[in-house]
């Protein structure tokens, strides 16, 4: 019985660490670029703006590699996006990556 005891210590530490876990929320964000500051890397999307990280991948629906000069007023993109418990327990929005669809033409 005496072997079973840490075991048992063991679980309970392990058990309640694992309900406090971290949980995030993926979800996208779909709209076109209007105006826009590169080199701050700040986007206006859909009437939202946005700031994004200089190491934040971006890349073409098939996974082509792209970067902001390639971001212009027009441009119909897809950011994903995480919902992450900050340091305060406050819920934050961590941007993962944007996806650069077609431009948008006049008229649709």
């Amino acid at each position: 019985m005496k072997k079973y005891i840490p075991l048992l210590l063991l679980a309970f530490l392990l058990i309640p660490s694992f309900a406090w876990a971290e949980s995030t929320e993926t979800f996208e964000i779909k709209g076109v670029i209007g105006d826009c500051a590169p080199q701050s890397r700040i986007y206006e999307v859909d009437g939202t703006i946005y700031e994004f990280a200089e190491d934040i991948p971006i890349q073409t629906p098939s996974g082509d590699a792209l970067t902001f000069a390639d971001l212009k007023g027009g441009v119909r993109i897809k950011i994903i996006a995480e919902k992450v418990p900050g340091p305060d327990g406050k819920e934050e929005v961590k941007y993962i990556r944007i996806i650069v669809k077609k431009k948008q033409r006049a008229g649709k």
